[in-house]
């Protein structure tokens, strides 16, 4: 009795964590190709709404997360990624577990080819080109400039994403993670730029990264030489590296501008209207040119007072704003509240149920529908068309 009641105890609680996961990170039953015959007709409406003026451009995505286990490549590279976040404790395990599932990938021992299939099926399904900024995932160092292996809990190689750009180059844009702590940084900084890489991504606080430190400053001298765009997030991080709440000041991205390095940050963190004013006070600075805004994230329940209305209230600054689906966190369920959105007047009222229609068949298409249909609430301005499809400023 008492094995037969541990035995149930334990399909009562993987149950319960399936119907978890199926909720929160995303069940999707419907493959993306299907939303021509299963999407209402308002759902369609909206998609030919958001698309409408885009014709003849190219939607450019500038932050989707690559995922690996080093599963896929050729004998041509060394892909050394690994996805190991349950090292990095219990909750980032979940975090991770909810991220994979939006992403349509069930178990990890497909990962690469599962996470691959359907990010491109859905890049495929959309009625426009659509090209995205696929980003790797550095290693970690210390401060004496040692890769920290151990406190690396998730890797994706540079190579890795190089080489997936040269299957699918109409697509994929690849963005390269180089640690300026390095002894070879600069020149691995060099080689990728003569591959035609053109953006490198940091992840300050996970990768150890000090924005000030000597050899950084040192690091945006070649960037700007080789005239390479740095993108990386600002605000409040709150990440199993540093598990006390730490920011990311957009002041120390001073010593970046002033070598002449082109900048794309995504804000991050809540409540933090002090640092959405910080990046503001850059794009009216002297180097203003050189700042563009991803809008990654901005779209999340906890950032809409905080992040989003102050950006929306802006549209002078529209010409810096980029879009960035930060896929797959974008595609967990409990990620955008379209109910939050609608109250707050960012959406239609009317429009929420063709949006979430949307999202069962094709996350990415869904959150840039549901971008091209924000507007500054109590008003009818939206977003430039230039947002969904303009370069970054050199």
């Amino acid at each position: 009795m008492v094995l037969v009641c541990v035995a149930l105890l334990g399909w009562l609680g993987m149950a319960g964590w399936r119907a978890f996961l199926s909720h929160a990170g995303g069940a999707f039953v419907h493959a993306p190709e299907d939303a021509r015959w299963l999407l209402p007709d308002a759902a369609q409406a909206l998609i030919h709404e958001a698309f409408s003026g885009l014709e003849h451009d190219r939607v450019v995505d500038y932050r989707v997360l690559a995922v690996s286990a080093g599963q896929l490549g050729s004998d041509k590279i060394v892909n050394d990624s690994f996805y190991r976040q349950g090292q990095a404790g219990p909750l980032a395990w979940v975090i991770g577990q909810l991220r994979l599932s939006a992403a349509g990938v069930d178990g990890v021992g497909d990962l690469d080819a599962s996470y691959l299939s359907r990010l491109l099926r859905q890049v495929r399904a959309l009625p426009a080109d659509y090209r995205m900024h696929l980003l790797a995932r550095g290693w970690r160092y210390d401060d004496a400039g040692e890769r920290d292996v151990e406190g690396t809990y998730t890797h994706v190689a540079n190579a890795y994403v190089w080489w997936l750009a040269q299957q699918v180059p109409d697509v994929i844009e690849p963005v390269v993670s180089i640690h300026p702590y390095r002894a070879d940084a600069r020149a691995a900084l060099a080689k990728w730029a003569e591959r035609g890489v053109s953006t490198v991504a940091w992840q300050p606080l996970r990768q150890n990264i000090d924005l000030t430190d000597a050899r950084t400053e040192k690091f945006y001298q070649a960037l700007a030489a080789h005239h390479m765009t740095l993108q990386l997030p600002v605000g409040s991080l709150t990440t199993s590296y540093a598990r006390e709440r730490r920011q990311v000041q957009p002041q120390a991205l001073q010593a970046a501008l002033q070598a002449g390095v082109s900048v794309v940050v995504a804000i991050r963190g809540n409540g933090d209207n002090d640092v959405v004013e910080a990046v503001m006070r850059l794009l009216r600075g002297p180097h203003a040119e050189q700042v563009q805004v991803l809008l990654a994230g901005a779209l999340s329940r906890s950032t809409l007072d905080s992040i989003l209305l102050p950006l929306l209230q802006h549209p002078r600054l529209y010409s810096h704003f980029l879009f960035a689906s930060d896929y797959p966190r974008s595609a967990v369920n409990m990620t955008i509240d379209l109910r939050a959105l609608a109250r707050a007047g960012f959406i239609r009222a009317a429009d929420v149920e063709p949006l979430r229609a949307i999202y069962q068949l094709n996350p990415l298409l869904f959150v840039f529908v549901t971008m091209r249909h924000l507007r500054l609430p109590q008003t009818q301005v939206r977003l430039a068309t230039s947002v969904f499809t303009a370069g970054v400023k050199q």
